[in-house]
């Protein structure tokens, strides 16, 4: 599925406290503090997804954390990228190259949960709906040649449709007067 950037984080805010990844991920995405806990905030949103996050988005990514019950929370960038607050000493983001360097990281500590579409109670993807083009086919019109014999009855009954039908597409004023050789629209 395709989706769409509606907000971009300022990945360059710093948190106000150590520990506090859900407010920096909030804070960066300009989004409201809803939730003082990461886990309260993946549990409260609708539009989260399991799998990896989508290449070319800002999303942020939720994980349980061994022996923390909040969780934790980053930003992952459109190159595959993680932002995080994960050092123990700074109050600064620290860019990690990819998930298994965030993972790495933490020793072992954080679990992924997922990613979301949302943080704060409000959108930061939505999912690009498919622009279906209508198309029409151009029918070219089937015409028939008028031999000896031929009525407007029996050319109307050899493509199942009726005299009446006929006259009306040819235009014909009388439809008992056809030729040898005349062309008629049949369809």
């Amino acid at each position: 599925m395709a989706y769409k950037q509606y907000k971009k984080p300022n990945v360059s805010v710093h948190t106000i406290k150590l520990g506090y990844c859900l407010w920096w991920v909030q804070q960066a995405f300009g989004t409201p503090h809803r939730f003082n806990a990461a886990i309260d905030e993946w549990k409260a949103n609708t539009l989260n997804h399991k799998e990896k996050p989508p290449k070319g988005l800002w999303t942020p990514i939720f994980f349980t954390m061994r022996g923390v019950p909040a969780g934790h929370v980053a930003i992952s960038a459109p190159d595959g990228s993680i932002y995080s607050t994960s050092s123990p000493h700074s109050l600064v983001p620290v860019h990690h190259k990819n998930m298994q360097d965030l993972l790495n990281y933490y020793g072992g500590k954080l679990t992924y949960l997922g990613w979301s579409e949302d943080i704060g109670g409000e959108r930061v993807v939505a999912p690009v709906t498919p622009v279906i083009k209508k198309v029409i086919a151009k029918v070219s019109p089937v015409k028939y040649v008028v031999r000896n014999g031929d009525t407007l009855s029996s050319i109307a009954a050899k493509y199942k449709t009726t005299w009446q039908k006929l006259a009306k597409l040819n235009n014909l004023k009388n439809p008992n007067l056809i030729y040898k050789g005349q062309v008629l629209r049949v369809k």
